[in-house]
């Protein structure tokens, strides 16, 4: 177990992830690591993950069963990170993230996005001016939750395999539970990989990858459970309610 605070970062893994850059340097590493794997060759990040599954498929059914199956492990995490496997990041960078969520009382959160990133959203951006914005929004890229809010999202996962409108019910549900959410400006990750968008891809080299097919099983599909199971509608708008100033003399 990593000392000092207890986090927990749990990577949907593929041959290609960049998570390995994550654990340094490894005197500001302050998390566990776990590594959900989906691609060909499971040996090249066995090594260094404190807990390793294989296991194929879209990215949130696999982490449900994670978390499901080592509940006991996760639940004694304070923090828990559900990042994509395509982010530039490094352990300062997610000890920065974990420091403030905890210091401004966040339950779930997101790291902003610097420039050089593929986004989607343009609120995921990093406002240097900031330390954190308060919004209605956390993307399904890289959320952080505390224990107490995994707990309460976890069902969601499965009602929604490609993740598509997970982004839009969360909020709803932790503001109802009168929680805040938000994103760190005071720590920019980098997205390297563009998006699939709504591009059919061919399901059987999807398969095959370890990936997600959109011909499969269309987005559309989660989007309308979700609608009718909470009573969103989709599109949505992202809001900022509020920020928190950047601390003088801030870097990062």
């Amino acid at each position: 177990m990593v000392s000092g605070p207890r986090h927990l970062v749990i990577v949907r893994a593929g041959d290609s992830s960049l998570h390995d850059a994550w654990l340094t340097p490894e005197e500001d590493r302050d998390f566990c690591l776990a590594v959900s794997f989906y691609g060909k060759a499971p040996e090249r990040w066995v090594a260094g993950a404190d807990r390793f599954v294989e296991a194929k498929g879209p990215k949130w059914v696999p982490l449900a069963d994670f978390i499901d199956d080592n509940w006991e492990w996760v639940s004694g995490f304070d923090y828990i990170a559900l990042p994509d496997d395509d982010l530039n990041a490094t352990a300062t960078d997610w000890k920065t993230l974990f420091r403030t969520m905890r210091e401004l009382d966040l339950d779930l959160a997101q790291p902003s996005l610097d420039y050089k990133s593929y986004w989607t959203h343009q609120i995921t951006a990093r406002r240097p001016a900031y330390r954190a914005r308060i919004t209605n929004f956390v993307e399904v890229m890289t959320p952080a939750f505390s224990r107490w809010a995994l707990e309460l999202l976890l069902p969601t996962f499965r009602l929604s395999p490609s993740g598509f409108g997970l982004d839009v019910v969360w909020p709803v549900i932790m503001q109802e539970a009168g929680k805040r959410l938000g994103i760190v400006d005071e720590i920019s990750f980098q997205h390297t990989r563009p998006f699939n968008g709504n591009t059919p891809v061919d399901p059987a080299k999807s398969a095959e990858a370890g990936m997600y097919s959109l011909l499969a099983h269309p987005p559309v599909v989660d989007e309308m459970v979700l609608s009718q199971v909470f009573g969103v509608s989709f599109p949505f708008d992202p809001v900022v309610y509020s920020a928190v100033l950047a601390q003088k003399g801030q870097h990062g």
